[in-house]
């Protein structure tokens, strides 16, 4: 399908009632059109046509004008980010079923050329069906979508667990958006078949094996049954249900998969090539929590101290390391994963690329994960690693810029650590920039409309997220600004470095975190530079391939960002 133009979410109008009005003036449009159809192959040329144009004017679209009618036009909601993705993939739906439409008149003209009148109409009215079927089903999800929002768009309202599962049991809204996309299609029926995979080996009397064993072998032995339950049952149940069943550990089994050594070789040969990719532990007492494993990836080169019993053993020193030169540039990441999952392997990829682009040493911190340690361990840990290397370390790395990032999760660590790092540490200076991807800025359950909207994501279904949140947070005030940012108040907002940069997916649950947050920064005098890639969902960065440009773009322009930010640092220090 056609590609929605990106644009910032920034760039939008301010007023929901102002974001809403093409939206409307589509929709009366596409009605006018739909009714005129109707009556125009009212009587000859094809009831299947009839009765679509029909059902679109009469009930389907005039539910949705119904609908927005009764959105609350709330000043504040006019900077959701979820808002304005729905009017946008709304337009996208309302102006393919418009070309469809229009096209109608060609094609009866071509099937009445045929020398088979009765089967050049037939396959014309087939086609046309088919082309328009997808689209005009969309249009009863959105529906079910908008009336969702209404009844659950509060301000302040909080799910609970209850709740959560409630809203699950009556959504049945399936993913529909990865067909918007070109790629991302193939990439829905590849998570669900591994979220298939993982639930079914979880299920099964090696449970308590998942997440210990090769995940690779866990999800082997769960794809075939998984396979084999989809005989009996329909796929799309399968995923609701596992949507409500999943624990933890069927998702390190998903999340994980790229740590398995087999994906590993296989992941290797598509790394770039870089100078230096070192796993390393920087040292910490026991008492303290021991020491801390970080990879040291560079194209660079550099001298350092590192001392041959740090290196870990596991992962050996990449052949091509070399010492010689000094790191000026230093860009520490925490990797995403739901605060559950994940290593820096599992995002090398495109630090590799970043590190190589931007001419930095790349410290990906490997944190404890939970729910074995929950916070604020890792808050602490990232907050340490951070020390250690502005700190005269032992080492001798003497960074001059040195910027926080990461993605998912990893963005929520990042900017807990620069709080963490204001509040807790005055004497340590404040990093020089933050670059965030699709961050999770707020870990309580206050309900957004992106949240709502994106309920069944194939990545990271809301049920996913309670559990992540659940196992990160349990027994903390979720309100903290050390555990959700978006809480902090606007003396600490007012000392963040005026130097981050947040990449927003816009097709995911986390969407309005990123929005909202850029909009209380801006609020107060500190600048947000914000991009919103309206049709990539949650994670793109470990997904950019060829295979979709759209998100190959997105990395392309990540590097570029963090290659600004150390720029803006270095001059800021030089004036």
């Amino acid at each position: 399908m056609d590609r929605i133009h990106e644009a910032g979410i920034e760039d939008k109008p301010a007023k929901l009632s102002d974001a809403l009005l093409p939206l409307k003036e589509k929709l009366a449009s596409v009605i006018a059109l739909s009714h005129s159809k109707a009556d125009l192959y009212k009587e000859g040329w094809s009831r299947r046509v009839t009765s679509v144009t029909t059902k679109l004017s009469g009930t389907d679209l005039k539910i949705f004008v119904d609908l927005l009618s009764r959105v609350t036009m709330d000043e504040e909601e006019g900077i959701s980010g979820g808002w304005h993705v729905f009017i946008r993939l709304s337009l996208h739906c309302l102006a393919k079923i418009e070309s469809l439409l229009n096209l109608l008149p060609a094609v009866e003209k071509k099937a009445e050329a045929s020398y088979l009148t009765r089967i050049g109409v037939g396959i014309a009215i087939d086609n046309f069906l088919s082309d328009v079927a997808p689209y005009v089903n969309h249009i009863t999800y959105f529906n079910e979508i908008l009336g969702m929002l209404i009844k659950y768009h509060t301000p302040g309202l909080v799910w609970t667990k209850e709740s959560i599962v409630a809203l699950t049991d009556s959504c049945l809204i399936p993913p529909f958006w990865y067909t918007y996309e070109e790629g991302l299609d193939t990439l829905q029926h590849l998570l669900e078949t591994v979220k298939q995979a993982a639930a079914s080996a979880a299920s099964t009397n090696q449970a308590h094996r998942v997440g210990k064993d090769s995940p690779l072998i866990s999800l082997a032995y769960g794809g075939a049954k998984a396979l084999y339950s989809k005989v009996t049952e329909d796929q799309h149940q399968v995923i609701m249900r596992l949507h409500k069943e999943a624990n933890i550990q069927v998702l390190k089994t998903m999340w994980c998969l790229p740590e398995d050594p087999i994906v590993q070789r296989f992941l290797s040969v598509t790394f770039p090539s870089i100078l230096m990719s070192i796993s390393a532990f920087v040292p910490r007492s026991e008492e303290e929590g021991g020491p801390i494993r970080c990879q040291f990836i560079s194209n660079e080169p550099f001298t350092f101290n590192m001392p041959q019993e740090a290196v870990d053993p596991q992962y050996p020193a990449h052949p091509k390391s070399q010492n010689i030169g000094k790191p000026t540039r230093i860009f520490l990441n925490f990797h995403g994963g739901g605060f559950v999952s994940g290593t820096p392997h599992t995002h090398e990829t495109y630090l590799r690329e970043w590190a190589k682009d931007s001419k930095c040493l790349i410290v990906s911190v490997d944190y404890k994960l939970a729910p074995e340690k929950q916070f604020p361990f890792q808050v602490e840990e990232c907050t340490y690693v951070y020390k250690w290397l502005v700190d005269n370390n032992p080492w001798g790395i003497k960074p001059s810029e040195i910027v926080l990032g990461g993605d998912s999760a990893g963005g929520n660590l990042s900017m807990t650590t620069t709080m963490n790092i204001i509040l807790n540490h005055p004497n340590l200076p404040v990093p020089d920039g933050i670059l965030m991807a699709y961050p999770a800025l707020d870990l309580t359950y206050t309900v957004t409309t992106s949240r709502a909207m994106f309920l069944n994501d194939v990545l990271v279904p809301y049920c996913f997220l309670e559990k992540c949140l659940e196992a990160y947070t349990e027994g903390s005030d979720t309100r903290n600004p050390l555990v959700s940012p978006l809480w902090a108040d606007d003396d600490l907002l007012k000392k963040l470095p005026h130097n981050i940069v947040i990449l927003n997916a816009g097709l995911d649950p986390l969407l309005d975190d990123g929005v909202k947050f850029a909009h209380k920064c801006r609020k107060l005098g500190v600048p947000v530079v914000q991009k919103t890639y309206e049709l990539l969902p949650h994670g793109y960065l470990n997904f950019a391939s060829p295979y979709i440009p759209y998100a190959w773009k997105a990395k392309t322009e990540a590097t570029e960002f963090l290659r600004t930010i150390f720029e803006t640092a270095e001059r800021k220090k030089n004036l």
